[in-house]
């Protein structure tokens, strides 16, 4: 399953060559025609051939791992449209997460991605803050034992910024604004570039409650940094 280091992206014309492959039943065509479709924001028939792939009996345990988290990913994204496909996003996420054997076998930097995506869907969608809390501080630990092992170390600190920063938002959204100026703290320091917390955390500054005294000096200086 390593076409895009051959190959590159995927578009309208990998339709038309994994449809003619799967023709020939050539291993993994079916899936990247799924791939292909999901790139194209055609979750229906996304969905469609990634389950059909599934049902390949030359496909291992780890294959279907990677097949389970495309279809996570095609559900959560579809999800924002007008089918609400959050539960069966958070089905195949779960398979990954909630299994150490899978998230061995799985790239570490898809773990990672799929705790932050069940933290956002369980706060967003299911309204339940304290598990999506529960579920990020997993995905901190995974993080952590696993920081010598991401084959891009950067680009999972884009998404450990990510989870410090929605992680900041729910203890804001319960008013523990000293909570949240921690992880708001903590999503910019682990990827100053990328973080979306300095909006948040100057705010909390500028009006000050919750044993966060008013500074306004720290909140232009936040604000003003985040736009260098």
């Amino acid at each position: 399953m390593e076409y895009f280091e051959d190959y590159g992206e995927l578009n309208e014309n990998t339709l038309k060559y994994f449809m003619k492959a799967k023709e020939f039943n050539i291993k993994n065509s079916t899936y990247y025609l799924g791939l292909s479709y999901y790139w194209l924001d055609d979750f229906q028939n996304a969905e469609l051939y990634l389950l059909e792939s599934l049902e390949d009996e030359r496909y291992d345990h780890e294959n279907k791992l990677n097949v389970y988290y495309r279809l996570a990913e095609n559900y959560r994204f579809w999800g924002y449209e007008k089918s609400k496909k959050h539960e069966d996003a958070l089905f195949y996420y779960n398979k990954i997460i909630n299994n150490n054997h899978n998230k061995s076998l799985l790239e570490e930097i898809k773990v990672l991605r799929s705790y932050s995506a069940v933290g956002l869907i369980t706060n967003n969608f299911l309204n339940d803050k304290n598990l999506a809390l529960a579920i990020y501080k997993n995905g901190l630990d995974f993080h952590k034992h696993n920081l010598d092992n991401y084959e891009d170390l950067d680009e999972a600190n884009i998404i450990l910024s990510l989870m410090y920063y929605n992680m900041g938002v729910i203890f804001e959204e319960k008013n523990e604004n000293m909570k949240a100026v921690n992880y708001y703290d903590l999503s910019i320091n682990s990827h100053p570039e990328t973080s979306s917390a300095y909006n948040n955390l100057s705010v909390i500054y500028e009006f000050g409650s919750d044993g966060v005294r008013q500074n306004f000096k720290k909140s232009f200086d936040i604000l003003y940094k985040g736009y260098q």
